[in-house]
């Protein structure tokens, strides 16, 4: 990006020596007058930009969501509280991809009048899904003639985040047993009802149209009023689909790119033959899993598995270990560069299908290439 301010500044440059050279060759007070009323120019500009700098501000607006290699209307408003007008802002805005790391920059010119907003629309496209943070990093300030960029000191641009989605392909699971929600699972739902009254979600008062059966009997005799139950909804616990994003030496933007496919993939081939599954990951030093019953549910969930890259201190299948102890699900879906140590304490109960990302084969994993998976993966036979 250092090549733009370059070119900015070359037109002041050629300015000033093609007065010296008018002035070497025919003597001309014209050349040095106009040499040095543009030198005092550009000095009295930058102190301008110095003692000024700090009454602008920035601010960039993006969709919540994009698709990949897509192009996206960005939008970027520069605020100057003071009393000068200025030709030329150059703002440098940054874009990095959380997931893959990839990161890049451009620089956007904005003619500011004095004590007002000036906007300046930008596209933006990226050929790889992930969590993408954008912010307006730096800015410059030029001189009187826009030619001569200042960089504006102690500069604080706001950020806007999107969401690259990724891409999804047709998928068949095919299970030698396909899991059912289990009625009488223990673990129930913290913050959703369902039709469980061996379990209370909440207690409230009766309105027309609740079920007798519903009514709290004894506490509405206690306090005088109807007190209807609402039942629990069991958690499901048969399937889990983990991307476990442990890669000692990280992992490419293309291999990040192609787990995540593959990952929300699955999961929507699990959504459109109707099980429930749970979506887990690990992301800064931390294990997630998430309950996903619905279409809107994989939706909601999808995102937040994008929002970081690669673990490189230990696997997530050991994070998962400490932090809740054995995975306790009927059947596994294990998305992962690589089997690491330690793999077998992650389940002892289950049936685990590892699903990796290597060009090469590996015994007992299904394996895929970061460069064409989606007719390998087509139909995915899933461990008893």
């Amino acid at each position: 990006m250092k090549k733009d301010l370059i070119l900015s500044f070359l037109p002041w440059l050629l300015a000033e020596l093609v007065f010296i050279v008018m002035f070497a060759f025919s003597g001309s007070a014209v050349a040095a007058v106009l040499f040095f009323a543009l030198l005092l120019l550009s000095f009295l500009s930058y102190l301008i930009c110095v003692f000024f700098g700090k009454y602008f501000s920035a601010a960039v607006k993006l969709p919540a969501s994009m698709k990949k290699s897509a192009s996206a209307e960005g939008t970027l408003v520069i605020s100057n509280s003071s009393p000068f007008t200025f030709i030329k802002v150059l703002c440098c805005i940054s874009a990095k991809n959380n997931m893959t790391g990839e990161r890049e920059e451009k620089f956007i010119p904005v003619f500011c009048a004095a004590k007002s907003e000036a906007a300046a629309s930008f596209s933006c496209s990226f050929k790889n899904c992930g969590y993408i943070e954008v912010k307006a990093e730096k800015i410059y300030l030029t001189d009187f003639f826009g030619f001569i960029p200042f960089k504006v000191k102690n500069f604080a641009g706001s950020e806007a985040k999107c969401t690259v989605l990724p891409d999804t392909f047709d998928m068949t699971l095919v299970f030698d047993n396909m899991p059912i929600a289990i009625d009488d699972s223990e673990s129930y739902s913290p913050d959703k009802k369902g039709s469980d009254y061996s379990e209370t979600f909440q207690l409230r008062e009766y309105v027309p149209g609740d079920s007798i059966k519903q009514i709290h009997w004894k506490l509405s005799e206690k306090l005088d009023k109807l007190v209807v139950r609402e039942a629990s909804l069991p958690v499901q616990k048969s399937t889990l689909v983990f991307w476990d994003k442990y890669a000692e030496s990280g992992f490419s933007a293309k291999e990040a790119d192609a787990m995540a496919e593959v990952t929300a993939s699955i999961c929507q081939a699990l959504t459109r033959q109707g099980t429930p599954f749970s979506l887990g990951w690990n992301e800064n030093r931390n294990c997630f899993t998430e309950s996903v019953t619905s279409t809107e549910e994989l939706i909601t969930a999808i995102p937040q598995i994008l929002k970081s890259g690669a673990e490189t201190e230990i696997s997530g299948a050991q994070r998962y270990f400490e932090n809740f102890g054995s995975a306790n699900f009927s059947k596994i879906i294990y998305i992962s560069k690589s089997i690491p140590d330690g793999f077998e304490d992650f389940s002892t109960k289950s049936s685990i299908t590892p699903v990796l990302c290597s060009s090469v084969p590996v015994d007992g994993a299904v394996t895929f290439d970061p460069n064409s998976y989606q007719e390998s993966l087509n139909l995915l036979e899933l461990a008893i």
